[in-house]
């Protein structure tokens, strides 16, 4: 029942996002464009400090760090739960189309940092997954 609530929650929340850019682009609505950017930009900005954490994260794993036992284990459980809501080529598919109507409307600086804001999902589920393997 959980992973549905997450398959649900990824389809109501990126069918905003895709229909805020249809609306923008193609019907010219300047509220539903302004929606797109501001959330196509928090999207790239947040993913690059996300991972930036997942791999500090992994680094302290990794190391076996000696400390406060509770915090590698919060850290440890952090991991196990992050986890893709849809298959990883879904996701991906959907990622280009938005690039598309990035790069497609002439915000190309914009398309560069949702780039990489595709890199660094990949990057963060890979992690995650690698360090699920540790334990």
């Amino acid at each position: 029942m959980k992973r549905l609530a997450k398959v649900v929650r990824w389809f109501v929340l990126n069918g905003v996002f895709a229909a805020a850019g249809v609306a923008g682009i193609f019907y010219h609505i300047n509220p539903a464009m302004n929606v797109f950017l501001f959330i196509a930009w928090a999207t790239s900005i947040l993913s690059g400090i996300m991972l930036v954490c997942v791999l500090a994260g992994e680094h302290v794993i990794g190391q076996g760090v000696v400390g406060n036992t509770s915090e590698v284990q919060g850290l440890a459980k952090m991991f196990s739960d992050l986890q893709r809501s849809v298959p990883a080529w879904f996701g991906m598919s959907f990622d280009f189309g938005i690039l598309g109507l990035i790069v497609m409307n002439g915000h190309y600086i914009l398309g560069f940092f949702y780039l990489f804001h595709m890199f660094c999902e990949s990057m963060i589920f890979t992690t995650a997954k690698n360090v699920r393997g540790e334990f």
